[in-house]
């Protein structure tokens, strides 16, 4: 029998073990078991990586697709929970691939065969059972970052102008000199001298200083040195978040800010650069000049990746306004050519793409159906039998107690283990319900016939900027010094699918 190995681990089973320490153990052991076996290990795959998602593991979709080709037998791995853990629709995708070229899963426990119902029926509710455990494992962990924060402990990577370091078994800041003396600069011009943020990135630049990940200094990096508080001796934690989780292979999902509002901030245990009243008066002079984030968590831009600057070759960037008419297509690079009014360049692309495609019209087609919508039903059935059956054991209960089989401490024990169980397996039938109703909503009927202009201004931002992408290699911008604002040029480069 030929099988994959296939070994992923999140973090080290021991604390002085690195995870890459407890990914070559396991792999030893299951290299070691497939050799007892007399089996041929035909590849190994291995990732440190959370199970929760499927699209930020790209070794077992690559798993998956060797496969599908028919290359092995059977997948080994140390336990079912390996191949996924993370949302049903997930699990459901790895079992009916298994399902459909007939490979089985092994661990050194047992052997699954998914085509055999029962089997089949186990593997599901393990898979539900390790899905709550995930989120048991994700909540401990959590609260135990928050702990060290509230005590004052810095987790992140350090800011400009400090430096990791250890305060026993306590992660903390110390001051690096040299890029201190550029905060409190950063911190002085903008106060006192009242420069602007891309004023100061070009003064500190030309003096030496040079951030940990580029090599200047920009208007967005000045930006967060102004507004991070961790200068004047505080953690600050939840200034940003994490959406869209694994979505087009990006396995860290997208960073978007959170107001301020949001934030925690608590007294931390490193020395201050800068002074409290000194960061007071740079908030109030930002809030004075600022502009709405860049980074809301959503697409704005219809237009992004597409437009670039036919002086220097550089991609055009959005620039929020205080309204969204006024938000305005800027060029990253300094005096090049003059920036426009988003509204206005993208009415002028689309008066261009009319043009084109006037006489273009879009087919109905159905939408199918849902990924993992079967799946989930199956999921569901598979919960409401274990329900049943439990509900039956409870109900056997008093009758074992009567009959002397059970005493009353164990006859407790049990009703407590089995309400647990009942509880667990509510929860789970509640969830997937809820994924089945969302699924079902999401049904559309057919559309009619449509103009691609119909169709775009139909679209939110992200999905007019995927319809563009798809009909426009690029657009080149020009306007010079003197130009009106209503006066600009642009150069689309169609792509050629008609």
């Amino acid at each position: 029998m030929t099988v994959a190995i296939y070994v992923r681990k999140s973090r080290p089973d021991h604390p002085k073990d690195t995870e890459e320490e407890t990914l070559q153990r396991q792999k030893e052991i299951l290299l070691d078991y497939a050799a007892q076996k007399n089996w041929v290990v035909g590849g190994i795959y291995e990732e440190v990586v959370s199970g929760e998602s499927l699209a930020a593991r790209p070794q077992i979709l690559k798993l998956l697709e060797d496969i599908k080709s028919g290359v092995y037998d059977a997948v080994l791995c140390k336990d079912i929970d390996r191949l996924s853990r993370g949302n049903f629709e997930d699990v459901g995708y790895v079992h009916s691939t298994l399902k459909r070229h007939h490979t089985l899963i092994v661990t050194m426990r047992k052997t699954i065969d998914l085509n055999d119902e029962t089997d089949e029926e186990i593997s599901d509710f393990e898979s539900i059972i390790a899905k709550y455990e995930l989120r048991n494992i994700v909540h401990r962990l959590q609260d135990g970052v928050m702990k060290s924060l509230h005590d004052g402990n810095y987790l992140a990577n350090a800011p400009y102008g400090y430096r990791k370091k250890m305060d026993g078994r306590r992660p903390t800041l110390s001051i690096q000199q040299e890029e201190a003396e550029f905060v409190k600069m950063i911190f002085r011009l903008y106060v006192q001298e009242g420069m602007g943020c891309q004023s100061i990135a070009d003064t500190v630049s030309t003096l030496g200083a040079k951030p940990r990940r580029s090599e200047r200094f920009s208007r967005t990096s000045i930006r967060k040195i102004l507004r991070n508080p961790v200068y004047t001796g505080k953690t600050a934690w939840n200034q940003t978040r994490i959406t869209e989780k694994g979505s087009r292979q990006n396995p860290k999902g997208r960073v978007v800010s959170n107001p301020r509002s949001h934030w925690k901030v608590v007294n931390g245990k490193h020395p201050a650069i800068i002074d409290s009243d000194t960061f007071d008066r740079a908030q109030q002079i930002l809030s004075g000049r600022g502009h709405p984030p860049y980074g809301a968590g959503s697409m704005e831009n219809p237009l992004a990746g597409l437009v670039k600057c036919r002086i220097c070759g550089k991609t055009m960037q959005r620039r929020p306004g205080r309204e969204k008419e006024s938000a305005q297509l800027i060029c990253p690079t300094r005096n090049c050519v003059r920036s426009s009014a988003l509204a206005l360049v993208e009415a002028a692309v689309l008066s261009q793409l009319r043009a084109l495609y006037s006489g273009f019209r879009l087919k109905a087609e159905p939408v199918p159906n849902q990924t993992g919508q079967s799946q989930l039903l199956r999921d569901r059935n598979s919960i409401e039998k274990r329900l049943a059956v439990t509900r039956r054991q409870l109900d056997r209960l008093s009758d074992l107690v009567e009959q002397g089989i059970y005493p009353p401490s164990k006859y407790r024990e049990r009703v407590e283990i089995l309400n647990r169980r009942l509880n667990e397996l509510e929860r789970a039938k509640l969830e997937i319900c809820k994924k089945v109703n969302v699924s079902e909503q999401k049904k559309k009927d057919l559309k009619p016939p449509a103009t691609i202009y119909e169709l775009y201004r139909d679209l939110p931002p992200e999905g007019q900027n995927r319809l563009l992408k798809a009909l426009i290699d690029r657009i080149e911008y020009y306007k010079a010094k003197d130009w009106k604002p209503n006066q600009f040029e642009i150069l689309i480069h169609w792509k050629d699918i008609l």
